[in-house]
């Protein structure tokens, strides 16, 4: 079990979730603004529930719980612990909270606006940001 208080709250309601719920839709959350998560959690409320968190933690938690219960499906999670993924457990029909979630995924910038080239107005000859001055001339 973690140390901390926070890591034992967020523990039992990982543990919680994986006895309660009976589906797991895994997501990643790449560029994935505050506002665009705030509106997914509000059309999954009462069907859904999002678990981002700590991979360490998640991991560690996991561990715990398939030492328990051995033979669990959840060891399958293991693997996708990884970067910047959540989890959305739900006793409802996957098919559904993936649509639900689907329409909010915003489209990759275009590799042209992406990488545009920009000047900064110094010539390559003085790349300095002020002009020098000769020593001595201080004001």
């Amino acid at each position: 079990m973690p140390v901390s208080d926070k890591k034992r709250e967020y523990a039992t309601k990982l543990r919680a979730l994986l006895q309660e719920n009976r589906s797991v839709l895994i997501v990643e959350c790449d560029n994935v603004g505050s506002k665009q998560m705030q509106q997914i959690r509000l059309s999954l409320r009462g069907t859904a529930t999002i678990l981002m968190g700590k991979n360490t933690t998640i991991r560690k938690v996991l561990k715990d719980f398939l030492k328990d219960n051995a033979g669990h499906p959840t060891a399958a999670l293991l693997d996708y612990v990884v970067g910047n993924t959540g989890f959305v457990f739900t006793n409802a029909d996957l098919s559904h909270v993936r649509d639900v979630c689907r329409p909010t995924r915003c489209p990759p910038l275009p590799v042209s606006a992406a990488s545009r080239p920009w000047t900064c107005g110094l010539s390559p000859a003085r790349p300095a940001a002020t002009p020098a001055r000769p020593r001595g001339s201080r004001p």
